[in-house]
């Protein structure tokens, strides 16, 4: 981040996607102990301790808290699925899924909305940005998210 300042003469924007991949991975495997301090140190040097931060965004399926690995972290602001602010930045709307898919000779009709239609973020109807490339691209009305994450912790607590 330093060397990305001194470069570009600005300070750096972080987004990490899925930042709790590794944490729930580890927990799931029975190795958190061992996973936790790297992941957690790579975190702390990035958010908290960096000079040249000027925002953070990261994603994942467990909410950021002030606890734990985030325990030393301020000025967080938290946004969840239920939370309009930054809602339609999640996903394509509808115009936007409906303008991709005509510049790529398909349309928005009942079927692609059954299939990649899903998502409500905030009060936004969005669709899923990897299912709808995918199928823009391949032309081929299939389930493209399937295989995209993890749900092992989430099936052992169920």
């Amino acid at each position: 981040m330093e060397r990305m300042e001194d470069y570009y003469g600005k300070e750096v924007m972080v987004f990490i996607d899925e930042y709790d991949t590794p944490f729930v991975e580890a927990h799931t495997g029975g190795f958190y102990d061992e996973v936790r301090g790297g992941p957690a140190g790579l975190l702390h040097n990035s958010l908290k301790t960096s000079t040249s931060l000027k925002y953070a965004m990261l994603t994942g399926i467990q909410r950021v808290a002030k606890e734990n690995i985030f325990s030393d972290l301020n000025n967080l602001d938290v946004y969840t699925v239920i939370d309009n602010d930054y809602s339609e930045y999640f996903g394509f709307s509808i115009e936007e899924t409906k303008e991709l898919l005509e510049y790529y000779d398909l349309e928005l009709n009942d079927e692609v909305k059954e299939m990649y239609d899903g998502y409500k973020m905030g009060d936004k109807e969005i669709y899923n940005p990897w299912s709808i490339l995918n199928y823009a691209r391949r032309k081929v009305l299939v389930p493209y998210w399937v295989n995209t994450s993890a749900n092992t912790m989430l099936k052992q607590a169920i």
